[in-house]
Protein backbone atom coordinates (compact mmCIF):
# COMPACT_ATOMS: atom_id res chain seq x y z
CA UNK A 1 0.00 0.00 0.00
CA UNK A 2 2.84 2.39 0.89
CA UNK A 3 4.51 1.61 -2.44
CA UNK A 4 1.33 2.45 -4.33
CA UNK A 5 0.90 5.77 -2.50
CA UNK A 6 4.53 6.74 -3.07
CA UNK A 7 4.30 5.78 -6.76
CA UNK A 8 1.12 7.83 -7.20
CA UNK A 9 2.74 10.86 -5.55
CA UNK A 10 5.83 10.50 -7.75
CA UNK A 11 3.70 10.20 -10.86
CA UNK A 12 1.73 13.30 -9.93
CA UNK A 13 4.80 15.31 -8.90
CA UNK A 14 7.08 14.50 -11.80
CA UNK A 15 4.23 14.25 -14.27
CA UNK A 16 3.11 17.79 -13.43
CA UNK A 17 6.68 19.08 -13.67
CA UNK A 18 7.20 17.42 -17.03
CA UNK A 19 3.87 18.69 -18.33
CA UNK A 20 4.85 22.18 -17.20
CA UNK A 21 7.91 21.87 -19.44
CA UNK A 22 5.68 20.95 -22.37
CA UNK A 23 3.37 23.88 -21.57
CA UNK A 24 6.41 26.18 -21.58
CA UNK A 25 7.44 24.92 -25.02
CA UNK A 26 3.90 25.19 -26.37
CA UNK A 27 3.41 28.77 -25.16
CA UNK A 28 6.53 29.79 -27.09
CA UNK A 29 4.89 28.77 -30.37
CA UNK A 30 1.35 27.38 -30.34
CA UNK A 31 1.65 26.09 -33.92
CA UNK A 32 4.09 23.45 -32.65
CA UNK A 33 2.06 22.46 -29.59
CA UNK A 34 1.77 18.82 -30.64
CA UNK A 35 5.37 18.34 -31.83
CA UNK A 36 7.41 16.27 -29.38
CA UNK A 37 11.19 16.14 -29.23
CA UNK A 38 13.11 13.17 -27.83
CA UNK A 39 16.77 13.38 -28.77
CA UNK A 40 17.04 13.48 -32.58
CA UNK A 41 13.47 12.15 -32.96
CA UNK A 42 10.82 14.77 -33.78
CA UNK A 43 7.24 13.55 -33.94
CA UNK A 44 3.57 14.19 -33.26
CA UNK A 45 1.74 11.85 -30.92
CA UNK A 46 -1.79 11.76 -29.56
CA UNK A 47 -2.49 11.59 -25.81
CA UNK A 48 -4.97 8.70 -25.64
CA UNK A 49 -6.84 6.70 -22.97
CA UNK A 50 -6.18 9.25 -20.22
CA UNK A 51 -2.42 9.19 -20.86
CA UNK A 52 -0.02 12.02 -21.66
CA UNK A 53 3.49 12.34 -23.01
CA UNK A 54 6.06 14.42 -21.17
CA UNK A 55 9.65 15.18 -22.14
CA UNK A 56 12.74 16.19 -20.18
CA UNK A 57 15.09 18.68 -21.82
CA UNK A 58 14.18 17.23 -25.21
CA UNK A 59 16.31 14.18 -24.37
CA UNK A 60 13.98 11.65 -22.75
CA UNK A 61 10.29 10.97 -23.14
CA UNK A 62 7.85 9.30 -20.80
CA UNK A 63 4.22 8.49 -21.48
CA UNK A 64 2.25 8.58 -18.23
CA UNK A 65 -0.72 6.20 -18.02
CA UNK A 66 -3.55 5.93 -15.48
CA UNK A 67 -3.24 2.81 -13.35
CA UNK A 68 -6.17 3.53 -11.06
CA UNK A 69 -9.78 3.96 -12.16
CA UNK A 70 -11.70 2.49 -15.11
CA UNK A 71 -8.95 3.19 -17.69
CA UNK A 72 -6.10 1.81 -15.58
CA UNK A 73 -3.08 0.14 -17.18
CA UNK A 74 -0.74 -2.53 -15.85
CA UNK A 75 2.09 0.01 -15.72
CA UNK A 76 1.95 3.64 -14.67
CA UNK A 77 4.14 4.73 -17.58
CA UNK A 78 6.62 3.76 -20.24
CA UNK A 79 9.73 5.55 -21.41
CA UNK A 80 10.63 6.54 -24.96
CA UNK A 81 14.24 6.71 -26.16
CA UNK A 82 15.51 7.81 -29.55
CA UNK A 83 18.46 5.74 -30.79
CA UNK A 84 20.35 5.24 -34.02
CA UNK A 85 18.49 2.78 -36.23
CA UNK A 86 21.28 0.22 -36.42
CA UNK A 87 20.74 -3.51 -35.95
CA UNK A 88 22.90 -3.44 -32.82
CA UNK A 89 21.12 -0.53 -31.12
CA UNK A 90 17.66 -1.84 -31.97
CA UNK A 91 18.54 -5.32 -30.67
CA UNK A 92 19.74 -3.80 -27.39
CA UNK A 93 16.52 -1.85 -26.84
CA UNK A 94 14.34 -4.76 -27.91
CA UNK A 95 16.50 -7.14 -25.90
CA UNK A 96 16.12 -9.44 -28.86
CA UNK A 97 16.13 -9.98 -32.60
CA UNK A 98 14.02 -11.87 -35.11
CA UNK A 99 16.21 -14.52 -36.80
CA UNK A 100 14.77 -16.85 -39.43
CA UNK A 101 11.23 -16.31 -38.16
CA UNK A 102 12.08 -16.90 -34.49
CA UNK A 103 12.82 -14.41 -31.72
CA UNK A 104 16.20 -14.60 -30.02
CA UNK A 105 17.09 -12.70 -26.86
CA UNK A 106 20.32 -11.08 -25.77
CA UNK A 107 22.36 -13.31 -23.49
CA UNK A 108 25.11 -10.73 -22.98
CA UNK A 109 25.46 -6.96 -22.95
CA UNK A 110 25.60 -5.12 -25.26
CA UNK A 111 23.86 -7.96 -27.06
CA UNK A 112 26.98 -9.49 -28.59
CA UNK A 113 25.67 -12.98 -27.89
CA UNK A 114 22.12 -14.25 -28.36
CA UNK A 115 20.06 -17.33 -27.62
CA UNK A 116 16.59 -18.39 -28.79
CA UNK A 117 13.68 -17.71 -26.46
CA UNK A 118 12.46 -20.89 -24.81
CA UNK A 119 9.06 -22.13 -25.93
CA UNK A 120 7.29 -21.20 -22.69
CA UNK A 121 8.27 -17.54 -23.19
CA UNK A 122 5.71 -17.51 -26.04
CA UNK A 123 7.65 -14.82 -27.96
CA UNK A 124 5.50 -13.39 -30.77
CA UNK A 125 5.90 -10.63 -33.33
CA UNK A 126 3.43 -7.75 -32.91
CA UNK A 127 2.45 -5.94 -36.14
CA UNK A 128 2.39 -2.16 -35.93
CA UNK A 129 0.91 0.10 -38.60
CA UNK A 130 3.09 3.19 -38.97
CA UNK A 131 2.26 6.44 -40.70
CA UNK A 132 5.83 7.08 -41.87
CA UNK A 133 7.84 4.51 -39.91
CA UNK A 134 8.51 0.80 -39.73
CA UNK A 135 7.53 -1.00 -36.52
CA UNK A 136 9.65 -3.76 -35.01
CA UNK A 137 7.91 -5.21 -31.96
CA UNK A 138 7.17 -8.38 -30.05
CA UNK A 139 5.85 -9.75 -26.77
CA UNK A 140 7.54 -12.31 -24.54
CA UNK A 141 6.46 -13.81 -21.21
CA UNK A 142 8.55 -13.78 -18.04
CA UNK A 143 9.72 -17.29 -17.20
CA UNK A 144 11.61 -16.61 -13.97
CA UNK A 145 10.97 -14.70 -10.76
CA UNK A 146 7.94 -14.47 -8.50
CA UNK A 147 5.05 -16.10 -10.38
CA UNK A 148 2.63 -13.50 -9.01
CA UNK A 149 4.64 -10.72 -10.68
CA UNK A 150 5.44 -12.33 -14.00
CA UNK A 151 4.23 -10.36 -16.99
CA UNK A 152 3.89 -10.44 -20.74
CA UNK A 153 6.24 -7.68 -21.83
CA UNK A 154 5.89 -5.66 -25.01
CA UNK A 155 9.05 -4.27 -26.61
CA UNK A 156 9.03 -1.98 -29.63
CA UNK A 157 11.03 0.30 -31.92
CA UNK A 158 9.51 2.70 -34.46
CA UNK A 159 12.13 3.13 -37.17
CA UNK A 160 12.18 6.37 -39.16
CA UNK A 161 15.10 6.92 -41.53
CA UNK A 162 18.29 6.94 -39.39
CA UNK A 163 16.58 6.92 -35.97
CA UNK A 164 14.28 4.69 -33.95
CA UNK A 165 11.91 5.52 -31.10
CA UNK A 166 12.03 2.60 -28.67
CA UNK A 167 10.47 1.47 -25.41
CA UNK A 168 8.99 -1.43 -23.45
CA UNK A 169 6.07 -2.01 -21.12
CA UNK A 170 4.27 -4.93 -19.38
CA UNK A 171 0.85 -5.45 -20.99
CA UNK A 172 -0.59 -8.43 -19.10
CA UNK A 173 -0.03 -10.18 -15.76
CA UNK A 174 0.43 -13.90 -16.33
CA UNK A 175 -1.14 -14.72 -12.97
CA UNK A 176 -4.41 -13.30 -14.33
CA UNK A 177 -4.63 -14.47 -17.97
CA UNK A 178 -8.32 -13.49 -18.18
CA UNK A 179 -7.59 -9.93 -17.08
CA UNK A 180 -7.60 -7.03 -19.50
CA UNK A 181 -4.77 -7.05 -22.03
CA UNK A 182 -3.25 -3.57 -22.43
CA UNK A 183 -1.58 -4.34 -25.76
CA UNK A 184 -4.38 -3.07 -28.06
CA UNK A 185 -4.42 0.32 -26.34
CA UNK A 186 -0.63 0.61 -26.26
CA UNK A 187 -0.58 -0.19 -29.98
CA UNK A 188 -3.15 2.55 -30.64
CA UNK A 189 -1.01 5.07 -28.76
CA UNK A 190 2.12 4.16 -30.73
CA UNK A 191 0.32 4.07 -34.06
CA UNK A 192 -0.65 7.73 -33.55
CA UNK A 193 3.05 8.66 -33.88
CA UNK A 194 4.02 10.61 -37.01
CA UNK A 195 7.61 11.74 -37.44
CA UNK A 196 8.31 15.27 -38.69
CA UNK A 197 11.39 16.87 -40.20
CA UNK A 198 13.71 18.66 -37.74
CA UNK A 199 13.56 21.83 -39.86
CA UNK A 200 9.89 22.17 -38.93
CA UNK A 201 10.74 22.84 -35.30
CA UNK A 202 11.66 25.98 -33.34
CA UNK A 203 14.62 25.87 -30.95
CA UNK A 204 13.50 25.47 -27.32
CA UNK A 205 15.22 25.02 -24.00
CA UNK A 206 13.75 23.72 -20.74
CA UNK A 207 15.05 22.89 -17.31
CA UNK A 208 13.80 20.56 -14.59
CA UNK A 209 14.27 17.18 -12.96
CA UNK A 210 14.01 13.98 -15.01
CA UNK A 211 10.72 12.09 -15.23
CA UNK A 212 10.38 8.87 -13.23
CA UNK A 213 9.05 5.59 -14.61
CA UNK A 214 6.71 3.79 -12.25
CA UNK A 215 5.03 0.42 -12.58
CA UNK A 216 1.89 -0.58 -10.78
CA UNK A 217 -0.30 -3.63 -10.49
Amino acid sequence: MKFILISVLCELLFGNIAMAEISHESSANNSYANVRVVGPCRFRMEDLFGGRLATYKDKEGIYFLPWVGPQRFKSGSFSLSCVKATDEKIAIYLDGKLIDGRWWRCSSYPCTEMEPYEKKANAKTVPLKGRNWLGIAYTADDTTGDERKRARRFRFCLVHEKNALCGRIPVQWLSNPKGRDDLPRIKAILESVEFVDPVDLPTTSTDGPPAVVTEGR
